[in-house]
């Protein structure tokens, strides 16, 4: 993978984004069921499809936090915008755009903060081609939904 940013003024950051994956899938060793009993497989797109992709992409964030780890106030906006080429099979090519927005209210002193945040990805396959299984977005984690494991 690469990554580029440029900071043309203050709290403006622009760059590109870039790599190669190769996504090799298979059965779980974890004490949930196979995927592929609970689902059928033609339903899960890419599961058991061992897969190349390159991908590139942009992305603008404008960051008025005064600390990006544990930030007491300002905002961040930040938008990314990806494309995904299947180099082999050639059917999983596709877009995926990702939104967020945070902001930091301080009170008591900056001693507590109020925070908010929204974010969103959004993928679109191209053509006929599909998003595989394990490129879709995924709901829960430390970072994104703290209550709820990946």
């Amino acid at each position: 993978d690469f990554s580029a940013a440029w900071e043309p003024v203050r709290f403006l950051r622009l760059g590109l984004t870039g790599g190669y994956l190769f996504a090799h899938t298979e059965e779980g060793s974890e004490e949930l069921p196979p995927i592929g009993e609970v689902f059928p497989p033609n339903q899960l797109p890419g599961y058991g499809e061992d897969t190349q992709y390159t991908r590139i992409g942009l992305f603008a964030f404008v960051d008025s936090r005064d600390a990006p780890a544990g930030p007491r106030s300002g905002l961040l906006l930040g938008a990314r915008y990806r494309e995904y080429w299947d180099v082999d099979r050639k059917t999983f090519a596709f877009r995926q755009s990702e939104f967020e927005f945070q902001q930091y209210f301080p009170y008591f002193n900056r001693s507590r903060v109020v925070a908010l945040r929204a974010a969103a990805i959004l993928s679109f396959p191209k053509g006929d081609n599909a998003v595989p299984l394990y490129l879709q977005p995924s709901l829960g984690g430390h970072y994104v939904l703290r209550g709820y494991e990946r």
